[in-house]
C-alpha cells in the first residue's frame, strides 16, 4: 500500500462552500466573504467546475491504474489529505502479502519441467495462499543459468516462514527431479611472465 500526499480540490471547494454558506447565514455578503479569504471580488465566482471532467488537481479515479514516484498500483480510496495506491508487491493492509524468490536452472534443461517441478513445490508449502495464486515468470538469462521469479502469496505473519519453506521445497524437488541449480563458475587464466636472462 502505498499513501500518496494530496489535497482534494473539490473536498476543498466543499469545505469552502461550507464556510460561504456560513457567513452568508450570519449577515455577512459575497464582498466582505471575499475581504475575509484576501480577496477583493465576490466568493463563488468562477470557483465551480463543468460536471463529468476530471478535476486537473485530481487527474485519477477509483480504481485507476496509476504509475508515481516510479511504483504501480491501483487507485483504492482518495481522501481529503492522501490518496491510497494498493502496490502488488505489498498488501498488509489486507492481511496478505506477496514474496518473490528467484532461482536459476541450468542451460539445457527442459523448462516446461521445471516450470511444473517450481509450481507444484510452491504449491505444497502450507504457507502459500491459493488466492490470489501463484504467478510464475522466467525472468533472464544469467551467466550460468535461465533465471525463473516464483511469486507466491502468504499472510503478514507468516511471511519469512513461507519464503523459508519455499525456497527448501524447491531446493528438494529440483534435485529429486534431477534439474541442476547452477553457480557461477570463474575461470582465472594467467599469462606466463618471462623472466630477466
Amino acid at each position: 500500500m502505498t499513501v500518496i500526499p494530496t489535497i482534494r480540490s473539490d473536498a476543498f471547494h466543499w469545505v469552502q462552500h461550507l464556510f460561504e454558506e456560513f457567513w452568508k447565514r450570519c449577515g455577512v455578503g459575497d464582498r466582505r466573504i471575499g475581504k475575509l479569504h484576501g480577496q477583493n471580488v465576490p466568493r463563488g465566482h468562477g470557483t465551480k467546475r463543468p460536471r463529468g471532467r476530471r478535476h486537473p488537481n485530481r487527474p485519477f479515479q477509483l480504481g485507476d491504474k496509476v504509475n508515481v514516484a516510479g511504483q504501480t498500483g491501483v487507485i483504492e480510496d482518495i481522501g481529503l489529505f492522501a490518496t491510497i495506491m494498493m502496490t502488488a508487491d505489498n498488501v498488509t493492509h489486507k492481511g496478505v502479502v506477496r514474496g518473490s524468490i528467484s532461482i536459476g536452472v541450468a542451460y539445457g534443461t527442459n523448462l516446461a519441467e521445471a516450470e511444473a517441478v517450481l509450481l507444484a513445490a510452491t504449491k505444497s508449502s502450507p504457507f502459500v495462499l491459493d488466492e490470489p495464486g501463484v504467478d510464475l515468470a522466467l525472468v533472464g538469462f544469467g551467466a550460468s543459468s535461465c533465471d525463473f521469479a516464483v511469486v507466491p502469496w502468504s499472510t503478514t505473519g507468516n511471511y519469512l516462514s513461507m519464503l523459508h519453506d519455499v525456497r527448501h521445497r524447491v531446493y528438494v524437488a529440483l534435485n529429486e527431479a534431477g534439474i541442476d541449480i547452477p553457480f557461477d563458475q570463474v575461470v582465472n587464466d594467467t599469462a606466463p611472465t618471462e623472466t630477466a636472462s
